[in-house]
């Protein structure tokens, strides 16, 4: 049987407090990327500051619209798409998928782990709030609504798991974007963005193979028709997604066919700004050459 999605706010009552004290000096808290091992207060520490600080791809310069590492933006394989009449989306990332963070991510991916997705919610905040401030006023500013949407599960993997990971972290990073938003708001003094979250926009109608393994057109024809939106949903609750700034909310960005097509859907809803957001993005795909040019260098 899968792992359900741990529960992670602190408890209330003194008691509780103590057994789960008790619990961490049993358990010995550690460090799930370098093993070391965490203070007797950790039990909801899930880096040590070391490996936090030092993630995989957090300060490289990536392009805004894929992600990838480039110096240019948007990256040649970017204009290549835009030149063939494909948008092009925002996209934020914290870090690389690599063998540093594999383990860990795979980790949250199967249990849920709710600290896990407290601090990817508030990397990602940090990340999309740093790359705001790098660019100039865009359309978001426009938005007075932000609404937080998951990329579904189909039902054989919520069968599998009994939960979505993309949901929970979508949840924390509502969370956290509310708070850095009320923030923001008190030392400007001037009115914000409500962030409001959506767990059940798009469903996934059927399963898909794993598109890191797939070439280029295989991964668009895996996808076909995977998304649509929710029938429980009446037209005028899908009214309310007009004119409003999506973020896409997932764990992982692989080849990033699954936001676009996505995005895609999304787009139909005309909201005024669409952004990919997610944790950590893998490396060059493998239906693009491995040449330079590809990376915008």
């Amino acid at each position: 049987m899968p792992m359900r999605a741990i529960h992670f706010k602190l408890p209330k009552h003194p008691i509780q407090r103590t057994l789960l004290g008790a619990q961490t000096l049993l358990l010995r808290s550690y460090c799930r990327r370098c093993s070391t091992v965490l203070g007797a207060n950790a039990v909801y520490t899930v880096l040590c500051p070391n490996c936090a600080d030092s993630l995989p791809g957090k300060t490289l310069v990536r392009c805004a619209f894929c992600a990838m590492p480039s110096k240019l933006s948007p990256c040649l394989d970017c204009r290549k798409q835009q030149r063939l009449g494909q948008p092009l989306y925002q996209t934020d990332v914290v870090c690389d998928y690599d063998e540093s963070t594999k383990e860990w991510i795979h980790f949250f991916k199967s249990t849920g782990h709710g600290p896990s997705a407290l601090l990817m919610a508030q990397e990602i905040t940090n990340t999309v709030f740093k790359n705001v401030n790098q660019q100039q006023p865009n359309q978001s500013d426009t938005a007075k609504t932000i609404w937080i949407v998951p990329v579904p599960s189909s039902r054989e993997r919520l069968l599998q798991r009994g939960f979505n990971p993309a949901a929970i972290l979508a949840k924390a990073v509502a969370k956290a974007l509310t708070i850095e938003l009320n923030r923001k708001q008190r030392a400007s003094a001037l009115p914000t963005s409500q962030v409001r979250l959506c767990l059940d926009l798009v469903i996934k109608n059927r399963h898909t193979i794993r598109q890191g393994i797939l070439g280029r057109q295989e991964r668009l024809q895996n996808l076909d028709h995977a998304f649509a939106f929710n029938q429980m949903l009446s037209i005028q609750a899908l009214e309310n997604f007009k004119e409003s700034h999506l973020i896409v909310i997932d764990d992982v960005i692989t080849t990033g066919a699954t936001m676009e097509q996505m995005c895609i859907l999304l787009a139909s809803l005309h909201p005024t700004l669409i952004t990919r957001v997610a944790f950590a993005r893998t490396g060059l795909p493998n239906f693009v050459p491995n040449q330079p040019d590809f990376v915008g260098q």
